[in-house]
């Protein structure tokens, strides 16, 4: 193995290096109707699923 793929070894447990995987952005159209309601509905379902840890941080 390189330096790239060999891990850390930490307490005995070897850690492999993390790989970076960032989604495909795709072009938000605000100025047409539907591209605005895919970019509302999407702000929505990410609120929706995090709303736990946004009431906590607004707490903090």
């Amino acid at each position: 193995m390189t330096d790239e793929t060999k891990g850390k070894v930490l307490y005995g447990v070897e850690l492999k290096p993390r790989l970076m995987i960032k989604p495909k952005a795709a072009p938000i159209d605000w100025l047409t109707p539907e591209g605005k309601a895919d970019a509302l509905r999407t702000i929505r379902e990410v609120i929706a699923t995090h709303r736990d840890v946004l009431k906590a941080l607004a707490k903090r």
